[in-house]
């Protein structure tokens, strides 16, 4: 279910830059943004919504005129932050047929939303995980890639310099790279950060292809057994959306 399918958001932009103000302080657009649009915030709450929405995890009231559910963000004085709904009764038929009307985004201690729900019956964050230890790399499991089919597979997303170069010369920068990202990972393991990704963790570690001191990709490993395994590059905005899914990076190097 997607939130969209489910609510009608009116003032649509105007309710994200609300909980942008609401919330504690954090980038929700990215650096080459044109102007605040809160585009990352936004990808966080639908997917968010998504996730607790699969795991059965939206509130709703006795008599199913309400709904909420938790946003996983917090106030400077960390109180959690629910999206509270309403029965929408400007239904209409066909993809329009929203059930639910979006009252807004409120602190726990909202009068409003204690009229609805309240302690026991709020319902708790999204969990991405079932063990801690998927969120750490482990230094004793090896690291494979499949530089072809990162390659080939995800092309658009690397830089220019790099699409126009021959394919051994490819095969060679991103092996470098590769090697260089292990080898930081093995160094400082707290370089790999956890992602959320089509239902499972993955952890991410950043390439360096050019000469810049930011990374151009982020490597992503998904566990197999006692090793990982790298078959995937994201670009950096890609990367950043699915790992403050789960928390806001504290990564040196990926950053909105």
């Amino acid at each position: 279910m997607e939130l969209f399918d489910f609510a009608f958001i009116s003032n649509y932009d105007d309710r994200f830059f609300n909980l942008a103000e609401l919330a504690d302080k954090e980038s929700w657009d990215f650096s080459d943004s044109q102007k605040k649009i809160c585009a990352i915030l936004k990808n966080y709450v639908q997917y968010t919504f998504k996730k607790l929405y699969d795991d059965k995890q939206i509130a709703y009231t006795a008599d199913n005129r309400s709904a909420c559910f938790n946003t996983g963000l917090t106030t400077p004085y960390y109180e959690d932050i629910y999206a509270l709904f309403t029965e929408h009764h400007g239904l209409k038929s066909g993809k329009d047929c929203q059930p639910f009307y979006l009252l807004g985004f409120m602190k726990e201690s909202d009068h409003k939303l204690a009229q609805h729900f309240s302690g026991a019956n709020l319902p708790k964050r999204a969990n991405y995980f079932q063990k801690s230890e998927e969120l750490v790399l482990n230094p004793l499991y090896e690291i494979t890639s499949n530089v072809e089919h990162i390659i080939k597979d995800n092309i658009n997303r690397f830089p220019p310099f790099f699409q126009s170069l021959n394919t051994p010369a490819q095969n060679s920068l991103l092996l470098g790279a590769i090697g260089i990202a292990k080898k930081r990972a093995f160094a400082n393991y707290n370089i790999a950060v956890p992602q959320y990704y089509n239902g499972k963790i993955q952890l991410l570690l950043p390439l360096y292809l050019s000469h810049s001191e930011n990374p151009d990709l982020a490597l992503a490993l998904e566990q197999h057994e006692k090793c990982y395994i790298a078959r995937t590059c994201l670009t950096m905005k890609m990367a950043y959306n699915n790992a403050r899914l789960i928390t806001k990076p504290q990564s040196t190097w990926l950053k909105p």
